[in-house]
């Protein structure tokens, strides 16, 4: 009975009355079956009576005698902890408290988010806050756990998918009257930067009707942010319409107006619009300070779109005025500027300084000196010092046997000891040339050249076969044609002309040995109309042309030019038929062209072979280090779509050996790289690509890394390394919201592989909440975990 009649105190609200039975019952009945309860009531009661210390006293003992304590009580106790000091022990029981949806939860949520930041455990702290202001029970406990939340998610940058903004406005929006308010108001401008979902930071600037200063700061911050975001990604024009939005919004950020100077400039240059990239590197570096990382770069970057425009005597002023702030004179870019100073030179046929800068690029980055080794040779050859240019050859080629200027450093020597009158040292270097570099279009010359010095020293059976080499590997070139000639004068000499005749009609396409008068004559009159741009008349003319000489010297030429024409008006298919002609034909002079649209085209079309083809072949021929690069990274794409993961991996790393190559080249060729390691096993070699990219994960490539490396790190159950790569991902963001929610996802089940369920859900509640893509298999995963 004594029992109760303390319950029933206790029911009614009699606190003092149920203390004073419970505790007379436990006296007498020591062994009770009903003490657990009566422990469960003292406790209450003591805590509601304000006397903390005794309700943790009674409560300790309840839960000694439970599995299951009451959520009511796990909360009173969880306050009392609190208010004893004592934070982990008040941790676990708010987190008994939180059960179905209702005002206790929503509570008890509340009070977790203030217990983790006495822990400073921030991120758990937002976790709870925002759980807390999903449920709308308890009106004050929304406002207090919103502001809260959106406040963390501010000064934690743990913002992922831009929910702060969105936080803050709602929060005006349901609380205008809130004593939080003006707090609210001043954090929101600034709140605008650190979100990395710029078009959310926009959208909310441009709802604002009566924008401050500080506001439009911010906003022309965010519309630079939004113009590099689309430079990382590729997108030029769009790009350059932030950056102009970003210029003409004035002169708030005065950092943000001289950034987007500069990168506007850096997206007309990769156009090809060099006289706008001109203007705007020139405004770049008339106003911006010469602390500014980019200062430097303003001057090079001037300098290239100056020499693009063959305006070498402004090039050199802009390339020394970068010389002069670049610290770093022993960087890849000081050399590169160096022999840009030097072609300038040489162009101006200034070859005596052309000399001297090449040998200071050379001299500051040994690594990568190779071009401005050769280009010395060559104009000390045009100094008529051949001596001089055959020893720095040797030189070259001794130092960088690798060099991709080996075959043309071959070439220049022969001509070189050719004018010393060495010629079977020249005759050494040519075949050299011609065996080491068969696809090189300086075989073709050098096969010419070779056919005429073995038929000056009269050894006319060599000098035939030279010849015939050039016709077989380049038909339809200059060079070919040139061999031909040749051929005709060797055979004459030998008194064989039918061997001659005989020969000529054997070659495939009935190819002339020299064009009539009239077929040059109609297509140079082809040539020039399309040189004139009537692109209606050219396409006229030139078929005509191909009509009447359909094997004819320049047809190779026309189908080029044809081809142009046929993707200029999107007939893709005409254009990659017109281009292979010139291709099969091996016509030096448009076949790197050739090359990259062909091999575009058929990796477009998934034909994956033909466009490997295509870029090794380019990759081997090309005329010029970008066309070769360009060649590269396409047959890594090309390699990795078949599978040959080791192959393309062993491209990647060969095109990664070259200094030169632009940011977003590297990017790509160690994503790839990344991703092919993992096929074949080499983990750490993935692990170091990805680490590299995941360094900057605004490109998607850096994003799909982080993700790539927690995943990892939970595959290999080093659950502390995954928690903590996901939560650097979180800290740097990403407009990639995909793979910021798979990474997400891995923290969650982190926590859940560590016995942190309460935390693996509360993840996978937000996700659910804010995330804002419809991809099906981020919902799937997360519904999978949520609803097991």
């Amino acid at each position: 009975m004594a029992f109760y009649t303390a319950q029933a105190a206790f029911f009614d609200g009699r606190l003092e009355e149920a203390i004073r039975l419970a505790e007379s019952f436990r006296a007498q009945y020591p062994h009770s079956g009903h003490l657990t309860e009566l422990n469960r009531v003292l406790g209450n009661s003591f805590f509601r009576l304000g006397q903390p210390s005794r309700a943790i006293t009674c409560y300790e003992r309840y839960l000694a005698a439970t599995d299951r304590p009451l959520r009511g009580d796990a909360y009173f106790l969880g306050l009392s902890y609190s208010e004893n000091g004592k934070p982990e022990e008040a941790l676990r029981m708010f987190q008994l408290a939180v059960g179905e949806a209702d005002a206790l939860t929503q509570n008890a949520q509340l009070q977790l988010g203030q217990t983790y930041l006495k822990l400073n455990q921030k991120q758990q702290a937002q976790m709870a806050f925002e759980a807390a202001a999903r449920d709308r029970f308890d009106s004050q406990v929304r406002e207090t756990a919103l502001f809260n939340y959106a406040l963390l998610a501010h000064e934690t940058n743990f913002s992922v998918f831009s929910e702060s903004i969105t936080l803050f406005e709602n929060f005006l929006r349901e609380f205008p009257q809130s004593q939080y308010t003006d707090q609210v108001n001043d954090i929101l401008a600034e709140t605008f930067l650190t979100t990395k979902d710029y078009h959310a930071a926009l959208n909310a600037i441009n709802r604002i009707h009566n924008p401050g200063r500080r506001i439009l700061e911010a906003k022309q911050m965010v519309l630079f942010q939004l113009g590099a975001q689309e430079f990382i990604n590729g997108n030029m024009n769009q790009a350059i319409h932030y950056f102009n939005n970003s210029i003409g919004t004035g002169n708030y950020d005065l950092q943000a107006r001289n950034n987007a100077w500069y990168w506007r400039g850096e997206s007309y240059y990769r156009m090809g619009n060099y006289i706008q990239a001109t203007s705007d590197f020139r405004q770049f570096t008339q106003n911006a300070a010469p602390a500014d990382e980019n200062y430097a770069l303003g001057w090079y970057s001037l300098g290239y779109a100056l020499f693009k425009q063959q305006q070498y005597n402004q090039a050199v002023t802009a390339f020394q005025h970068y010389l002069s702030a670049e610290g770093k004179h022993s960087k890849a870019e000081v050399a590169d500027a160096l022999n840009r100073v030097g072609d300038s030179h040489y162009f101006n046929r200034d070859f005596s300084e052309a000399e001297r800068y090449y040998a200071q690029a050379a001299d500051s980055y040994p690594a990568a000196a190779d071009y401005a080794a050769y280009q010395r040779a060559f104009v000390m050859g045009l100094q008529r010092n051949y001596q001089g240019k055959i020893t720095a050859l040797d030189n070259l080629m001794r130092h960088y046997p690798n060099s991709q200027y080996m075959d043309d450093a071959l070439y220049e020597k022969s001509r070189a000891l050719t004018m010393l009158n060495r010629e079977r040292e020249a005759i050494e270097a040519l075949q050299k040339l011609v065996s080491d570099f068969p696809g090189s279009p300086l075989a073709g010359q050098g096969g010419v050249q070779l056919g005429q010095l073995y038929y000056n020293s009269g050894n006319y059976v060599q000098s035939i076969a030279a010849y015939k080499r050039v016709v077989s590997h380049f038909p339809g070139s200059d060079d070919a044609r040139n061999a031909l000639v040749s051929l005709e004068t060797v055979y004459r000499d030998m008194n064989d002309i039918q061997s001659y005749v005989d020969y000529t009609n054997s070659i495939p396409g009935g190819v002339r040995i020299t064009p009539s008068r009239q077929d040059s004559l109609t297509y140079l009159a082809a040539e020039n109309i399309y040189m004139r741009g009537s692109r209606a008349d050219a396409e006229a003319s030139l078929t005509k042309y191909l009509q009447s000489y359909p094997n004819g010297a320049y047809s190779s030429d026309a189908h080029y030019y044809l081809g142009v024409i046929a993707n200029e008006k999107g007939s893709k298919e005409q254009a990659l038929s017109r281009f292979r002609r010139v291709i099969d034909a091996g016509n030096a002079k448009f076949l790197d062209n050739a090359l990259l649209f062909a091999a575009q085209a058929e990796y477009v079309n998934d034909n994956y072979r033909q466009a490997l083809a295509d870029y090794s072949r380019l990759a081997n021929s090309a005329r010029n280090a970008a066309n070769k690069q360009t060649g590269q990274l396409g047959m890594v794409r090309c390699q990795s779509q078949l599978g040959s993961y080791h192959e393309a991996a062993r491209t990647a790393t060969e095109l990664l050996e070259n200094s030169t190559l632009s940011p977003e080249t590297v990017t790509e060729a160690r994503y790839l790289r990344g991703k092919a390691s993992l096929q074949t096993k080499e983990v750490e070699q993935a692990m170091a690509d990805f680490r590299y990219l995941a360094n900057d994960p605004r490109s998607i490539y850096g994003a799909e890394a982080q993700f790539i490396l927690a995943d990892t790190f939970f595959r290999w159950k080093s659950y502390d390394r995954a928690e903590a790569q996901v939560k650097e991902f979180m800290q740097k963001g990403t407009a990639h919201q995909y793979w910021m929610a798979k990474a997400l996802i891995v923290l969650s089940d982190t926590y859940k592989a560590k016995g942190d369920t309460f935390q693996a859900r509360q993840y996978l509640e937000s996700l659910r909440a804010n995330y804002k893509g419809d991809e099906a298999d981020i919902r799937q995963m997360i519904g999978e975990r949520l609803n097991p």
